[in-house]
């Protein structure tokens, strides 16, 4: 890309990075005829998104400059791996700190299991935005530690939706219904998110009449609002119900697609095969459904066959 600006690249680096394409990441940056830090902390994060850790160790040391957002790139992939002896070599030897770099670390630790980690980390930041409080809350409430979520949710100068939202679905998956619902009763103003956790909840425990009278009451239905009732249904059994709701879709994803699949081959044999043949596009979840399917008949040339297919 000769003709390439630093501005174009950079936005291709990041698309890129988006979908792991490092390589193609890589190419466009080595293409440019002039690079800035901008440019360089793109191709960094690439590096450590996609889990090269020895090429982002590589870049980053021979970059010309580096900022905070070099840095913070840096510690975090480390702390995500488990790395605690680099994380911490690193971070000492920042130049600088700042709130996002505090709030990058704690959701790496917490990323990967260090929840106690990211708790000594935030009780000593010197300052906290809305984002290292909505972290925290988040994080303990993603692992189960109900009592330290809440005592931090307590303090929050100011919510979130995230934060509200990180406590109900905190709840709802240690099964804690009645607090959930409690929770999604004080807020504020509820959102998309909101609505599905609370349906999905009362799903995953059973109660597909309360799923569905969430589902009514919510304002909007997207995709993935139709999806969890298709799989609230799915998961106790009621696979009638659920093929109504799936029949109702306006617009379906590969997730309802799949789940049909996946909940037909209990009932139909020729109906989840046929679920299959209509779908508009496949992942690799589609095709191992449709291999066990024919896997748990006996069809073993069929399922040759479909390997081969894939």
């Amino acid at each position: 890309m000769p003709a390439a600006n630093v501005v174009s690249a950079t936005a291709m680096i990041t698309a890129y990075n988006q979908y792991a394409y490092l390589r193609e990441a890589r190419e466009i940056f080595d293409a440019m005829p002039t690079k800035n830090l901008v440019t360089g902390n793109a191709m960094l994060a690439a590096y450590a998104q996609c889990g090269d850790h020895k090429g982002a160790r590589e870049f980053f040391h021979g970059m010309p400059i580096r900022d905070v957002i070099s840095w913070t790139s840096l510690v975090a992939m480390y702390a995500e791996e488990g790395s605690e002896e680099e994380s911490k070599h690193v971070f000492d030897r920042m130049p600088q700190w700042n709130v996002v770099t505090m709030n990058a670390i704690i959701q790496a630790y917490a990323e990967s299991g260090r929840i106690a980690d990211a708790g000594k980390l935030f009780h000593e930041m010197p300052e906290r935005n809305v984002v290292s409080w909505t972290a925290m809350v988040t994080s303990y409430a993603q692992d189960g530690y109900l009592e330290d979520a809440k005592a931090i949710f307590a303090k929050i100068p100011q919510w979130s939706s995230i934060t509200w939202n990180g406590m109900i679905a905190g709840y709802a998956h240690k099964g804690y219904l009645q607090n959930a619902k409690g929770y999604f009763d004080e807020m504020p103003e509820q959102d998309q998110v909101s609505w599905t956790t609370m349906a999905a909840a009362y799903g995953d425990c059973g109660l597909v009449n309360s799923a569905k009278s969430v589902f009514d009451s919510m304002p909007l239905h997207n995709v993935v609002a139709w999806s969890t009732m298709v799989e609230a249904y799915a998961h106790n059994g009621c696979l009638d119900q659920a093929g109504s709701v799936f029949v109702r879709m306006p617009k379906r994803n590969l997730v309802s697609w799949n789940l049909m699949i996946v909940y037909a081959q209990k009932k139909h044999l020729e109906e989840a095969k046929s679920l299959f043949e209509a779908m508009p596009q496949r992942n690799v979840v589609s095709w191992t459904a449709l291999l066990d399917i024919h896997a748990q008949n006996g069809h073993l040339v069929l399922v040759k066959e479909i390997f081969d297919r894939m």
